[in-house]
Order: structure tokens, then sequence, then C-alpha cells
């Protein structure tokens, strides 16, 4: 479960497109780093899992749902 949580809130609205020479990355509380990233289609994934649904608030952080466990 440790690496399906991020300590940092991280919204898709801030996650911009993929950049080759400095990727957005993100720190999980297991302390694996996954890669952010927008396609031109506008899809954003983390690491190899897409994002289904963003930004889901809650009263301890931001939930995204994604397509892989």
């Amino acid at each position: 479960m440790e690496n399906h949580i991020s300590e940092s809130a991280t919204c898709c609205a801030g996650i911009t497109g993929n950049d080759w020479f400095s990727p957005q990355r993100i720190m999980m509380t297991s302390g694996a780093t996954h890669k952010l990233a927008r396609t031109y289609g506008n899809a954003i994934s983390i690491g190899k899992a897409r994002v289904e649904k963003c930004d889901l608030v809650a009263t301890n952080g931001v939930i995204h749902v994604v397509d892989q466990p």
C-alpha cells in the first residue's frame, strides 16, 4: 500500500506534458519514485499506471483512480 501513497498532494492540473530531459516525479511513502506524464491526448500516467479519475478530494488528501494495482 505504501507504494500508492505520497506525502505530497498532487493535482492532475499540475502535471505538465511529457518532458524527456526533466520529467516530473513523485516520491511514495515506500521510497519509490514514479514518473508523472501527460500525453498529447491529455491522458495522465503515474509510472506505468494510467489515471482513470483525477483529483477526488478527501479530508486527508487527494485521490487518483488508476487502472493498475
